[in-house]
């Protein structure tokens, strides 16, 4: 199954939908140069192209924010656009972390609430306090939740990043500022 999905874009298809969306710009991620499924995937260097890893231990700043949001919204497009015309088999795609990993993932969901909602409590201030009390009512309820998600059918299914993390992220810069021009 992820010999599937990894390779479900890697189709000539895929820049000619994009712009058919109504994105002209660079592509999305980088070029796949060699797959072999289930093991092997070899994708070009983007630091030849100009990309830049940004810093893991520092938050993104709203520029950068905004253009990874800008590119989920592209890619969730695409996802929905190639599904439609049949290009795109989601067959499979239910079975996630959530759902075959429980134990761990609701051990890791409450605690990573937990931690959240304590931050939030302390450290926000006064005005978020009722916001981290409807965050504690989050623990133990939440895997539930998201995989009740998975088990709705919607009526506008798109596929989601699943990872998506500074790490996952590569940026190119406008060249007189420090101001992001592209996220890969």
């Amino acid at each position: 199954m992820a010999s599937k999905r990894r390779n479900m874009f890697h189709k000539n298809k895929t820049q000619e939908t994009t712009e058919e969306v109504g994105y002209s710009g660079e592509a999305l991620w980088g070029r796949c140069l060699y797959t072999r499924p289930s093991d092997l995937l070899i994708l070009e260097d983007l630091k030849d192209l100009g990309y830049k890893m940004a810093d893991r231990k520092e938050s993104l700043d709203m520029n950068h924010a905004l253009l990874v949001m800008k590119s989920l919204g592209r890619y969730h497009a695409l996802s929905a656009t190639l599904k439609e015309r049949g290009s795109l088999d989601v067959t499979g795609f239910k079975d996630t972390i959530f759902s075959t990993n429980k134990d761990n993932m609701k051990q890791y969901l409450d605690q990573v609430l937990t931690v959240f909602a304590g931050v939030v409590d302390t450290i926000w201030g006064e005005d978020w306090k009722i916001y981290a009390v409807k965050i504690k009512s989050l623990i133990g309820k939440c895997l539930d939740s998201i995989n009740q998600l998975y088990d709705e059918e919607c009526d506008f299914p798109v596929l989601n990043h699943g990872d998506c993390w500074v790490n996952n992220m590569m940026f190119k810069y406008d060249e007189d500022a420090n101001i992001p021009a592209n996220i890969r």
